[in-house]
């Protein structure tokens, strides 16, 4: 396998892991507020998917009983709405390779999930331990992306540089600029490799 296959390969890869992590925060998006509202209507059924803060508020509405019963469905419901636009959001910029997206995504959710810990809500948690690990693999796939383009983008433009002719041997291609030059050696690099994937 050259050099350029190898490299688009590996592109893909990352690419396609980056996406799947990205994607997961809206999906909890949704899964959170189906959580919420089911958590709610009070069936006394244990919701993996729910999130731990629409979990902590429904309990803080249960021991207080009476004094917030008129409350209690617009606390439950503007908790778990507050995380689900807040993970649509991180998805978003996750989606365009943030790295800034993922970190803040895995710590959000991370502390959601230490709240069920101390509501010893173990079957969400372990949703959110099964969650937790793609997205540290979308965050992981985002840096090492960013890694491979930075060094692939140090391999083709010294090279161009150093063995970029005069004006004058490319008179007819590239007249009274030097620059078009240098971007036709590069695409010609690229286009190699591209071909050679093929």
């Amino acid at each position: 396998m050259s050099a350029g296959t190898r490299y688009l390969a590996e592109k893909a890869e990352l690419e396609h892991r980056i996406r799947n992590g990205a994607r997961w925060f809206y999906l909890l998006a949704g899964l959170g507020m189906v959580g919420g509202i089911i958590g709610h209507m009070e069936l006394g059924i244990k919701i993996p998917f729910a999130f731990g803060i629409t979990s902590f508020a429904n309990n803080l509405v249960s021991l207080l009983g009476e004094y917030v019963a008129l409350l209690s469905t617009s606390t439950i419901m503007f908790a778990s709405g507050l995380a689900a636009i807040l993970f649509v959001f991180i998805g978003y910029f996750a989606e365009r390779r943030s790295r800034i997206a993922f970190f803040l995504g895995f710590i959000c959710y991370l502390g959601d999930g230490i709240l069920l810990f101390n509501l010893a809500d173990y079957v969400a948690l372990g949703f959110h331990i099964f969650v937790l690990y793609f997205l540290f693999q979308g965050m992981r796939a985002t840096a090492m992306l960013k890694h491979y383009e930075r060094a692939r983008t140090a391999n083709i433009l010294p090279d161009a540089t150093i063995s970029m002719p005069k004006k004058d041997a490319f008179a007819k291609d590239a007249p009274g600029s030097n620059n078009t030059v240098g971007i036709k050696l590069v695409k010609r690099e690229w286009d190699t490799d591209v071909a050679a994937a093929k």
